[in-house]
């Protein structure tokens, strides 16, 4: 694991859909700086699970609907349950760590 990094954070699996989220997942946070590796890993390695890759910025819409990527067969995406109000949404997350979005 990482120097610093609270364990308690990391969310578990998810086994139906949640949030915009339509079908089970399991997140995976990585540091804007450690992506391109850890999406060759995730190509090599998925087998029939189709992965969505989105930022977590302070625009949930755009982080859910425009700036997305699929490796595999995608879902449509619940826009219903996201917030027009850059106030409600997503933190960063695991800014202890001052790496990708919460290193400024």
């Amino acid at each position: 694991m990482l120097p610093n990094l609270n364990t308690s954070y990391i969310p578990g699996v998810n086994y139906g859909p949640r949030g915009p989220h339509p079908a089970g997942s399991f997140e995976i946070w990585a540091p804007i700086e450690h992506v391109g590796a850890i999406m060759s890993y995730i190509m090599l390695h998925r087998g029939e699970n189709s992965i969505l890759f989105h930022p977590l910025t302070q625009h949930c819409i755009e982080d859910h609907t425009g700036r997305i990527a699929w490796i595999g067969p995608s879902f449509n995406i619940d826009r219903t349950c996201l917030s027009f109000s850059d106030d409600e949404c997503d933190e960063a997350q695991y800014s202890e760590l001052r790496l990708g979005y919460s290193a400024d």
